[in-house]
């Protein structure tokens, strides 16, 4: 049953990144970027200015050292695992975060995100599909609050792009 759930989620995974691809086009080249050993365009966080740019081509993969699989999906929109401690909530603010999204099921760290001014939603849903009223709260989170808005789930792989595909 563990195997038939992992592969349900690397096709979960995978549907909401070509789906995303589909909907929004290819990422072209810019001075940021650069290309890995799989192929997929990346932008690196490194630098001190925020590296959010609101006419690129989506979806960027995102070199976040404290944000484990982020992808940069829409202009309003990054996909990828828990904010895990100081470092990563830095992170967030130095990419413009102005808001967290968590499907997760784990508690948020509100603490570390009002230190930073961001602000967090609590919106969890399971690996077995997001339900329709789920659907409809995402999709308005994302429509009404502040953004650039980081939708995470625990390591960033499955229930965080499917909701970001939705």
């Amino acid at each position: 049953m563990k195997a038939l759930t992992m592969k349900f989620c690397a096709l979960v995974q995978r549907c909401a990144l070509v789906a995303a691809v589909s909907l929004l086009g290819c990422r072209v080249g810019s001075s940021d970027t650069s290309t890995n050993t799989s192929g997929s365009k990346t932008t690196n966080t490194d630098s001190s200015d925020s590296i959010l740019q609101p006419d690129e081509h989506y979806p960027v993969k995102l070199n976040a050292l404290h944000l484990p699989n982020a992808v940069h999906v829409h202009a309003k929109v990054i996909s990828g695992g828990q904010p895990d401690g100081e470092a990563a909530f830095q992170e967030l603010h130095r990419l413009g975060v102005k808001t967290v999204i968590s499907v997760d099921g784990a508690a948020p760290d509100l603490e570390l995100a009002k230190k930073y001014g961001l602000r967090y939603v609590h919106l969890p849903h399971g690996y077995d599909g997001i339900p329709e009223p789920r659907v409809q709260e995402l999709a308005k989170a994302v429509r009404d609050l502040e953004g650039p808005i980081y939708i995470h789930c625990h390591h960033g792989k499955h229930r965080s792009p499917a909701a970001a595909a939705t």
